[in-house]
């Protein structure tokens, strides 16, 4: 071992030794805040640069002006963040550079003593900041960062919960809990909304009054909220998505489902030929009587789009059309199969927008036309799909394939993927016709 680094090890545990001492009398006074405050919240503020306060590029030993430089920074610092509530926010940040070097050991046992050096200047109060050490840096500086980043949105608890089964023309009670995670620094919940898919409407919104963010202690951090809810009368399965932001505007969305039948799931389609592709959904929902006999019906939407091509700029969907049929088939329980027939198709037009080179070059666009046809109902793949279905050990059903569609203008194929699932649960809240919404908590 050099001479240096007898020295400098040496240096290091004198100053272990001075802060322990301090420790085991008292310690230090705490900073009294004074002056102007820095102008840095958690969440806009970023870090502050001290420069280098050692009086060497190997030397834990301060700059004669270096330890008032410090002292300044981190009353200003500390001020700025109790303020705000002392003890709940995360902690400021320091940062020791020791430049780096080709010897590790040596650049961290500097870092350390670097560290250590100032944790003896603010005594007790070296515990109200997070004490970083890096080695990797170009020069000696010493950094204040107060910056936080709440990258984690809320969480989601909705009750009723997601596969609960409902009856058409059901009044519920849609519970909202957003949630901040407990861990580091949150800036609190701003925003929850509830979206009726089917309807397209909002359920009454809720915003948080605090215009900014409330970083200590916010009272924002865990909100509920309740919503009145009617299933609508014509669905398989009612769909709500719920969003929940926080002020940093990370959100979290989830998609809650409530199906009416014993049974429930989706069967995703689209017909591919080589001038256009039609594709949709179709959710399921579907009772068994417990005597084998399955009835319930389905319905979704029907898209369509083609690509430009020479002289046409392409077509897109304005309108979905709609799509819909009943159910019937037949489950045996203790049996892995089951059978389900359509009935009953319908189909209502939906409208879409194209366009076209014109004489003078520029496009002819066309919109609102109208556009229809069956989608996968009808087909014998459908029917192929469903004649026979492996159900699960634990109810779930899959399913998908490839059929060529007939008749067809152009060689088309159509590709299924189905899913099914048994309810959870099944709420048996009554129906009631009143619509009045519940009173938002705050």
């Amino acid at each position: 071992m050099s001479i240096n680094l007898r020295r400098f090890l040496f240096s290091t545990k004198l100053r272990l030794a001075a802060w322990f001492a301090m420790l085991a009398i008292g310690g230090v006074s705490s900073f009294t805040p004074t002056g102007a405050v820095l102008a840095q919240i958690p969440g806009t503020a970023g870090p502050v640069s001290l420069g280098e306060l050692f009086t060497g590029p190997g030397s834990p030993e301060l700059k004669p002006d270096a330890e008032k430089n410090f002292r300044d920074a981190v009353r200003k610092t500390q001020a700025a963040w109790d303020a705000l509530a002392p003890g709940q926010c995360p902690k400021p940040k320091i940062t020791v550079t020791a430049p780096s070097g080709d010897d590790p050991l040596l650049q961290r046992a500097l870092a350390a003593a670097r560290r250590d050096t100032l944790k003896v200047l603010l005594g007790r109060d070296a515990d109200k900041f997070l004490f970083v050490d890096n080695v990797a840096g170009t020069t000696g500086n010493v950094e204040i960062d107060t910056s936080v980043a709440d990258a984690a949105p809320p969480t989601i608890t909705v009750t009723p919960p997601s596969g609960t089964k409902v009856k058409n023309g059901q009044r519920l009670t849609i519970s909202v809990t957003a949630a901040e995670p407990t861990n580091g620094w949150q800036a609190g919940v701003k925003q929850i909304q509830i979206e009726d898919l089917d309807r397209s409407t909002n359920l009454a919104p809720w915003d948080n009054p605090a215009p900014a963010p409330r970083p200590c202690g916010n009272t924002g951090l865990t909100q509920t909220i309740e919503r009145s809810y009617v299933v609508p009368p014509d669905v398989p399965v009612a769909r709500l998505k719920i969003t929940a932001r926080d002020y940093h505007n990370p959100q979290h969305v989830v998609l809650v489902e409530y199906p009416t039948g014993d049974w429930h799931g989706r069967i995703e389609w689209q017909i591919l030929n080589p001038n256009s592709r039609l594709w949709g959904r179709l959710d399921l929902s579907f009772d068994h009587d417990g005597k084998g006999n399955l009835s319930g019906r389905m319905a979704g939407d029907s898209y369509v789009e083609s690509p430009a091509r020479g002289e046409f700029c392409g077509m897109t969907t304005q309108t979905p059309a709609k799509l819909s049929a009943n159910l019937v088939g037949q489950y045996t329980p203790g049996r892995n199969t089951m059978s389900l027939r359509v009935a009953d198709p319908r189909a209502e037009q939906g409208q879409f927008s194209m366009c076209a080179i014109g004489p003078g070059g520029g496009p002819l666009r066309m919109s609102g036309q109208p556009f229809g046809g069956s989608g996968p109902l009808g087909q014998t793949g459908l029917d192929q799909l469903l004649n026979s279905l492996t159900v699960q050990a634990d109810g779930s059903v899959e399913a998908s394939g490839e059929w060529p569609v007939a008749p067809a203008e152009a060689q088309s194929t159509l590709h299924l993927k189905l899913t099914l699932r048994k309810v959870r649960s099944e709420l048996t809240a009554r129906r009631t016709p009143s619509s009045r919404s519940a009173a938002p908590r705050r």
